[in-house]
């Protein structure tokens, strides 16, 4: 094989190590999500280990290269060793993780044992694997010099472009394919694979040991050559304080979404790549690399700086890509693609500066003839500043300095290393063009600090999800900051609505303003701390998963009996924003009995072993990097040991920006760990679902407005009595298990994180579940049918326009209307439709206009039938039924008659009935009245157990009135399923 060929497949070889390389530590920091806690910090601490593995890797190379014979014979069998712990990490990981949290951590108790427990486990996990990558790239260049010495530095610099290429490829290609096909197991498998080939076609390639020869000759004479290897750190080090504040900054652009994570540091390393190829060529042919190098430092730190001036256009750039994009699946990928457009418009300018300096150090050393050592020396040093740069800015950098202080303190570092080269090894420039150059740059170091602050009311906006780059003008920023883990923000609308953001994203909002309406979120908030102790009042002990506002953590503490609430947040800033929703959430900070904790959910359990009566859990989106793991399989077996008996789990589930296969999967999740289970839904975006492991879930008992306090937190959002609680229920176990069974998306759970792949595109489609709430809200009743439980009709509820008491409020004017109350005429829609009624009635007189009395009443009876009380029926029943003889001719209109009363005196025989003898009239009955009488028949076959005529109903006559399938309606889908599961 000609050198030519065997010096591109090397090449190519190479990158395809960087491929495997990235997938690794992608896949490491979602295992390492599940084992430390937020992804966060596992993010940070994988980045710690990984680079501190590569930085010993390489170190230890630069000691014993000179003793190794054939270097690329060694690096192929590094690759194939890589390739083996690839192979077996997953079941070592399962074993480690299912020892770890079921003996050890709970053994140890003390949060800080945990915590370096944690840390240990964590190294010894991915540690050998990152030692043996860091020896890659010094072997790979070693041997490749021996074989071929001419051009040193040009080598350097493209294996250094094709390694770090192929790592931003393979990090795409994991995120957005592999994790979707194979799930976590497969993909890590499938690197593990890719090393394997690669040892196998290197060690083909280059059997042969190249001779050690020195080819490098010393060209420049240092006084200080140690001095590089100090730079080099310290430029390692400001590349990844840019790194994880760029990341940090671009997430209030871009999103927090585990792709948006990926597209950016795809975006990073991408930037490095271009630096090492752009270098290649003249990088052997520098008269003075030294001064060259410093411009580098100093141009690097000045496009760090520029970024700060530079962001707040990139949140124009995305409202003007979301202005112009629909909600389409090829919109979608041109978000992602604007996306890693805008990240590389940030990054790539000193990302390029960045993958030039590690190559031009290296090549310098080699000129000075240091040998192939300094190859891993310069690797080495360069990757433990990295690290440091990430400990820096996750504990020092964002809780104290902010996002812009942690860039300038990059280019501060970066600067003073270009200055620092110029001062002491330039020949060739004077030294008062240096103190022109420092002034010039302290000038725009000043200009940056005191004259420009980022706008709270950009980094705020989410512009990503809505397309505004700006909070308007009636919204006042009252808290921000850069927390370890996210940055917070506290805003003011029109003094009203404060509302708590998480990088951009709203977390919750409260009317604070008095006599004002309340926000949605507080129905939410209020019924996930009520509604779980109305169906368990006896409740004593309860943990809070999420801080939010707090406010369902000050609702529990409404209940007098509640002994202890914990409520668990991970990102200390939430907290200190929370103080802003205060007095409306003063118990939280302010009664003895709430205890917050700073911590993460999983670790919080396993440390504490505590057991509890209720675990509510309402944390972020899911489709919010690390979130996704809180609705796992996993996560609910946990949760499922910290219960006592009886005891109950309070899920939050939204059904906005969601859709129906991802809500199937957090089901199936719950569904495997809990057999009992009822969901009620708090307004038209959210669920609440309370599950049980011991016995099915209570309905909410009265004992709940027996507490004061409770009694008037509930009346703030509108819930005055029990009939406003029962009639949020859409159904239980027994409806829903048969319809999340018959799907065939997979259990959201920690391996395969079916939720975590797709949530961010189904919040950017705007996708919904909302027609789930027609189980309850629309006609005909079918959960009054299944269940025949008057406590969930409207009996008491209570009479206003707010959501959902308006779905109940026309059926109440009309009851009002035929029961001579006083009523408003206005808000009555059917109007007409009444007063034709009541006419027909007291005339006697059907048939004129047969076709309008049918649909008059049948409006009525859609509006009313499974909301209003029998009794309330019975008398609208009297209102509108002739009191005369039945005329030929008027057989249809006595069916329907019939219908209304039987079905309201729960005769199932006769309701069959007389819906068989209308839907015989099809001719004289409109679709729409069709689609409801059949799904009212097929209903009540479900309700007396008749499956198969069920079945025959829907395959003969039904289907044709839906002929395509992804028309037919939940509530027909949730129905059939039951049907299919009980034939």
């Amino acid at each position: 094989m000609s050198s030519i060929v065997t010096k591109r497949c090397l090449y190519l070889l190479f990158a395809l190590s960087g491929f495997s390389g990235l997938i690794y530590e992608s896949i490491w920091s979602r295992y390492l999500t599940l084992f430390l806690g937020h992804a966060a910090y596992a993010q940070a601490l994988v980045l710690v280990i990984f680079m501190g593995g590569l930085a010993i890797g390489a170190w230890l190379v630069s000691r014993y290269t000179h003793q190794l014979g054939n270097l690329l014979l060694c690096y192929a069998v590094i690759e194939g060793t890589i390739g083996l712990f690839g192979l077996v990490f997953n079941p070592v990981f399962q074993f480690v993780f299912s020892v770890s949290f079921g003996n050890i951590i709970p053994a140890l108790g003390d949060p800080v044992f945990v915590y370096i427990y944690k840390i240990i486990i964590a190294s010894l996990l991915i540690l050998p694997q990152s030692l043996l990558l860091g020896a890659t790239f010094p072997l790979m260049s070693g041997g490749f010099i021996r074989k071929f010495p001419g051009l040193p530095g040009q080598s350097i610099s493209i294996l250094y472009f094709l390694n770090s290429f192929g790592a931003a490829i393979g990090l795409l290609f994991s995120a957005f394919y592999l994790v979707g096909k194979l799930g976590l197991p497969g993909t890590i498998f499938a690197a593990g694979i890719v090393n394997i080939v690669i040892a196998i076609l290197v060690y083909v390639l280059v059997k042969a040991p190249a001779p050690l020869v020195n080819t490098t000759p010393a060209t420049i004479l240092l006084s200080r050559p140690g001095m590089f290897l100090a730079i080099s750190f310290f430029t390692g080090m400001a590349s990844f304080i840019y790194e994880i504040s760029w990341i940090r900054m671009l997430s209030m652009v871009l999103g927090t979404s585990t792709y948006s994570f990926e597209l950016m540091l795809s975006a990073f390393i991408i930037g490095l790549a271009m630096g090492g190829y752009l270098i290649r060529k003249r990088i052997d042919h520098l008269q003075d690399p030294i001064m060259f190098v410093a411009f580098v430092q100093i141009l690097m730190g000045l496009f760090a700086i520029l970024t700060i001036f530079l962001y707040g256009y990139s949140f124009e750039l995305m409202a003007f890509f979301m202005s112009a994009l629909g909600k389409t699946e090829q919109a979608y990928i041109l978000f992602s693609l604007f996306s890693h457009g805008i990240a590389l418009m940030i990054m790539l300018p000193a990302t390029i500066c960045a993958g030039m300096t590690l190559p031009l150090f290296t090549c310098i050393l080699l000129k000075q003839g240091q040998g192939e050592k300094s190859i891993g020396q310069i690797y080495s040093s360069n990757t433990i500043g990295a690290i440091a740069g990430v400990l820096f800015t996750v504990f020092v950098g964002m809780p104290m300095l902010g996002t812009k202080g942690s860039v300038l303190s990059g280019a501060v570092i970066d600067i003073s290393l270009g200055m620092v080269l110029l001062w002491i090894y330039s020949t060739s420039i004077k030294i008062r063009y240096q103190g022109h150059i420092a002034a010039a740059v302290a000038i725009i170091l000043i200009i940056t600090v005191i004259g420009f602050e980022f706008n709270t009311k950009v980094l705020a906006s989410g512009v990503f999800r809505h397309g505004i780059a700006q909070l308007d003008d009636k919204t006042e920023i009252l808290f921000h900051q850069d927390g370890k883990t996210a940055s917070v923000t506290v805003s003011e609308w029109d003094n009203k609505t404060v509302t708590i953001m998480t990088n951009g994203k709203p977390d919750a909002a409260i009317t604070m303003a008095s006599g004002s309406p309340p926000s949605i979120d507080e129905a939410t908030m209020t019924l996930l701390g009520a509604l779980p102790l109305s169906v368990y009042p006896k409740a004593r002990t309860i943990a809070n998963i999420g801080m939010g506002s707090g406010l369902t953590t000050h609702t529990v503490l409404a209940m007098p009996g509640v002994e202890r609430i914990d409520t668990i947040e991970i990102e200390a800033a939430i907290v200190k924003g929370a103080e802003y929703f205060i007095p409306k959430t003063g118990r939280v900070f302010n009664d003895p009995r709430s205890y917050i904790q700073i911590d993460d959910a999983r670790t919080y359990f396993s440390i504490h072993q505590s057991r509890y009566d209720i675990i509510i859990s309402e944390p972020s989106n899911p489709w919010v990097s690390g979130v996704s793991s809180l609705f796992t399989t996993e996560f609910y077996q946990l949760i499922r040991s910290h219960l006592n008996q009886n005891g109950l789990l309070a899920q939050w589930i939204h059904i906005y920006e969601l859709n129906t296969e991802l809500l199937i999967s957090i089901l199936k999740a719950i569904s495997l760990n809990f057999p009992y289970y009822s969901i009620y839904f708090a307004d038209d975006g959210d669920l609440i679902l309370l599950a049980s492991v011991d016995n099915p879930v209570n309905i909410p008992d009265y004992s709940i407005f027996e507490s004061a306090d409770m009694k008037n937190q509930l009346a703030t959002v509108h819930i005055h009595n029990l009939e406003d609680m029962r009639f949020r229920f859409l159904g239980d176990q027994n409806l829903f298990n048969p319809f999340i069974n018959q799907s065939k998306i997979d259990t959201n759970s920690d391996y395969y994180p079916v939720l975590d792949l797709r949530a961010e595109k189904s919040r950017f489609l705007q996708e919904n579940v909302s027609e789930l709430l027609n189980l309850r809200l629309s006609s005909p009743p079918i959960l009054d049918i299944l269940y025949d439980n008057p406590g969930f009709r409207t009996e008491n509820l209570s009479r206003t326009d707010y959501f959902p008491d308006q779905h109940a409020e026309e059926a109440l004017k009309i009851y009002d209307y035929f029961s001579q109350k006083v009523f408003d005429k206005a808000i009555i829609s059917s109007i007409a439709s009444l007063n034709f009624l009541r006419s027909a009635a007291i005339t006697c007189d059907m048939e004129y206009n047969q076709t309008v009395w049918t649909d008059s009443f049948y409006i009525i009876l859609s509006k009313t039938i499974g909301l209003l009380t029998r009794k309330q029926l019975d008398e609208i029943l009297v209102a509108i039924t002739p009191q005369c003889e039945v005329k030929p001719g008027l057989e249809l209109q006595y069916h329907w008659l019939n219908l209304f009363k039987s079905f309201n005196a729960q005769n199932d025989t006769e309701t069959i009935a007389a819906l068989v003898e209308l839907l015989d009239t099809t001719t004289e009955v409109t679709l729409e009245q069709q689609k409801f009488l059949y799904i009212t028949l097929l209903t009540m076959f479900v309700k007396t157990g008749d499956h198969v005529k069920a079945s025959l109903l829907w395959n003969q006559y039904m289907k044709s009135l839906f002929i395509d399938v992804d028309s037919i309606p939940m509530e027909i889908q949730i129905l059939l399923a039951v049907i299919e599961d009980r034939k």
